[in-house]
């Protein structure tokens, strides 16, 4: 009797608890498309609690921290709160996009890996969390709701409500449409509706008159599973932290920049000390440069100081040509004067010949003999004139031009000096040509030390072809296990006849491609196509190549010259039969092929 009355009274004891329990208790917690809890079939899943200590039990994956979260979704802000934390989450492997979308698992895909399973992953739906808190004592309720979707463009789009007293999904928040606003939508259903977390909180703080931590402190402590010690769960749980590291470590930072600092000041000093000795070898050194500087500045104005004195030099000698062309020219006129004497006793003899005859007529051939004696003389002294107004730069017919036109012979003193001011400019301007003469020499001295290196690369390599064709046929021919010679580049058949070498490098410019392509039998051919198909053609040194091959069908030559045109470049060709071994290096096509190797170097395969 004694027992059962103990029994009743501490029920009746736990019944008085729980009416009299002070401030607001979560009395149900409801949702809708959330996470797991799928509502797709007009479902609402609801928690209720009824003010009184709940205990969730239930397998991994069941929805347990699934409710938590939709609990701090609700009250906790956004950016602060970690979902999942009640089931011992490292990281944030959930969030509010998953919980509306219901991420269910993760599945492997062949072109994605591995990729995340959704039981609603057309975002054509809203999710609803709603709670209601009431208390016991009082009887006064609110509920607190929010309305989440993802838009059409990907973004988040979240509702908060507060509504005084019970409010429920199923009769308060079903049938919203998507495409209107969803605030405008819950105000006209009477509740208190914004897009705002810091509008939201106040509504609740009015009720609940909690402090503004208040959240924070519950955000943190609703995934504790273990208390081992109530001080360091205070300290950090409960308390604000004091960023004490980061000062101190602000203090040891400043004294490691002053240790820096008088470091630097040492080091300076210390450098002063080393770099005045230098300084002054410096100031030496400048001094030493700045007489080396005139001394080749005086070293190149040598040249043209020699220059203006073989100018001094020459003009005593121009002024006596011009001597000469002055005596030259009364020479001239007084050999004019007698030819008209000349031309004026030439008509008188012949007017004496018709006069007379006779004895005058016995004279005119000593006459004749003196005069032409006189006229070799004036000729020699012309051409004397001549060759020295040639020595001075003119041609033979500005010479002669300036010597039969009398006025011409009067200008030509002033054409002489006009002569010697070009020869001064030429002068400067040989002397500029010779700088460029000379860098042009350096440079075709380096051109022609490339080329000797080139050619010296060149004449190393063994065969006709580049030694990077060479080292890919070479693998293909030890991997298929055929010799080299079954496997022969168009280059080592092909040659310019002797008679017609003047056409080589025309030539070589229109077969080079061809020249490069590896003429493949016909019974080998499959076998070479899957060795290139399979594998990287490389040459020694690790490089992808470029091959071309062309497949040789095992048909006998037609003989067609006769159609040829004369000039036909295959007649000027001298072909060869597939070699029983490779040739060594000659004369033929394939010499000037070695300039294409780098431009087909790649890491592409053609046939």
């Amino acid at each position: 009797m004694d027992k059962i009355d103990l029994q009743a009274n501490a029920t009746q004891a736990a019944e008085w608890l729980c009416q009299t329990r002070p401030g607001y208790r979560l009395k149900k917690l409801e949702v809708t498309n959330w996470g797991t809890f799928d509502s797709t079939g007009g479902r609402v899943y609801s928690l209720a609690l009824e003010g009184r200590t709940a205990l969730l039990v239930g397998q991994n994956g069941s929805g347990k921290s699934t409710l938590v979260d939709a609990l701090l979704t609700l009250l906790v802000q956004p950016g602060v709160r970690n979902y999942n934390v009640a089931a011992g989450a490292k990281k944030r492997e959930r969030d509010e996009r998953t919980y509306i979308r219901g991420a269910c698992g993760r599945s492997s895909d062949d072109e994605l890996g591995s990729v995340t399973d959704y039981l609603r992953p057309g975002d054509n739906h809203y999710s609803v969390l709603l709670a209601c808190f009431e208390r016991a004592d009082t009887g006064a309720a609110f509920t607190v709701a929010q309305v989440l979707q993802i838009t059409a463009d990907g973004e988040l789009d979240k509702t908060y409500a507060f509504s005084d007293g019970e409010r429920s999904i199923a009769d308060d928040l079903s049938g919203l449409h998507r495409e209107q606003k969803i605030a405008k939508q819950l105000i006209q259903r009477g509740f208190q509706a914004t897009t705002k977390y810091s509008e939201y909180l106040p509504w609740i703080a009015r009720c609940t008159h909690q402090r503004a931590k208040a959240m924070d402190v519950f955000n943190q402590t609703v995934a504790v599973k273990d208390i081992q010690s109530l001080n360091r769960f205070i300290r950090d749980h409960m308390l604000e932290p004091h960023a004490w590291r980061e000062r101190i470590e602000s203090l040891l930072g400043h004294f490691t920049q002053l240790s820096q600092a008088h470091q630097a000041l040492v080091k300076a000093r210390r450098q002063i000390e080393l770099l005045t000795p230098v300084a002054v070898a410096a100031e030496a050194h400048h001094r030493l440069a700045a007489d080396m500087q005139d001394c080749t500045h005086q070293l190149e104005a040598v040249d043209s100081y020699f220059r203006s004195h073989l100018v001094h030099w020459l003009t005593p000698r121009l002024n006596v040509h011009q001597s000469a062309i002055a005596a030259a020219a009364r020479q001239k006129q007084k050999l004019q004067h007698e030819i008209e004497l000349l031309d004026e006793n030439q008509r008188t003899l012949k007017n004496e010949i018709e006069k007379t005859g006779g004895e005058r007529l016995r004279q005119l051939p000593l006459l004749l003999e003196t005069q032409q004696a006189l006229l070799s003389a004036k000729r020699r002294e012309r051409h004397r004139l001549q060759t020295a107004l040639q020595l001075i730069g003119f041609s033979a017919e500005e010479a002669t031009s300036w010597l039969h036109t009398p006025a011409r012979f009067e200008e030509l003193p002033a054409q002489l000096e006009s002569i010697r001011q070009q020869l001064i400019e030429q002068s400067t301007q040989l002397g500029e040509q010779r700088l460029q003469q000379a860098r042009r020499l350096t440079e075709v001295r380096t051109r022609v030390e490339d080329e000797q290196t080139q050619l010296d690369a060149l004449s190393e390599q063994p065969g006709n072809i580049p030694r990077w064709l060479a080292d890919v046929r070479a693998a293909m021919a030890n991997s298929l296990q055929l010799p080299e010679t079954e496997l022969v580049f168009a280059c080592e058949l092909i040659s310019v006849s002797e008679a017609e070498l003047a056409w080589q490098p025309a030539i070589e410019t229109v077969l080079r491609r061809f020249a490069l392509s590896l003429l493949v039998p016909e019974q080998h051919y499959r076998a070479v196509s899957q060795y290139v198909e399979g594998h990287a053609l490389v040459d020694a040194r690790g490089r992808g190549q470029r091959l071309v091959y062309i497949r040789v069908p095992n048909i006998a030559a037609a003989t067609t010259a006769d159609r040829l045109h004369p000039d036909s470049m295959i007649r000027k060709l001298q072909l060869r039969a597939a070699p029983a071994r490779l040739p060594a290096r000659d004369n033929g096509l394939d010499n000037g092929l070695d300039n294409d190797r780098n431009n087909d170097r790649n890491n592409d395969r053609n046939n």
